[in-house]
This record gives C-alpha cells, structure tokens and sequence, in this order.
C-alpha cells in the first residue's frame, strides 16, 4: 500500500483472502473494536504525531493518511478527539511551551 492510499476493510479482507463482512465480524469479535473504527483510531494518532512533530499542512497529512479532503479529514479528527487538527496543534505546542 502506497502512502496516500485509502485504507478499507474490503482491501484488508482482499489480501487475506476474505470476505469484507466476515473479516469485519471477526475483528471486532477478538479486538472488542469494529474495524473501520480501529483503522480510523490508527490514522487519528498517525495524525496527531504529524501534528505535533511536523510542519506539515493539514491538507498535506490528510492525503498522507489517504483522505481525498481535508474537509472529510478535519471532520474525523474532531469526531475522535473533540479539537480540530488546528486546535490539537496549538495545544500541542502549548504544553511544551508551558512543560516544566
């Protein structure tokens, strides 16, 4: 999988030679978390470190992580931590500013 490609479920269960439903089923039986939502939770904290430790513009690490917008990215970052990508790198730097 290249950098920038989406990630789905239906490509995971493909490789493995599953079905899409069933590969879903079986992760959430034995992780406790449906998939699409583990893959989700993954890209959230690749995101976070590339907000905290780049530069990089939210539209930048929003292809990186295989969405098509940044719009669609900003949604699914706040719906996971409750701050925008913008909000979670102010506060980000903040703590270090203030770290003692």
């Amino acid at each position: 999988m290249e950098p920038g490609e989406q990630l789905k479920t239906s490509h995971i269960a493909e490789h493995f030679g599953y079905n899409a439903k069933y590969l879903s089923h079986l992760f959430s039986k034995v992780a406790g978390v449906p998939l699409k939502r583990f893959i989700l939770q993954q890209k959230i904290e690749a995101a976070s470190s590339l907000l905290t430790d780049t530069n990089m513009t939210i539209n930048e690490i929003a292809l990186q992580l295989g969405y098509n917008d940044s719009q669609h990215f900003m949604k699914s970052f706040k719906q996971m931590t409750n701050l925008t990508p913008t909000g979670f790198r102010n506060a980000s730097a903040n703590r270090l500013l203030f770290y003692k």
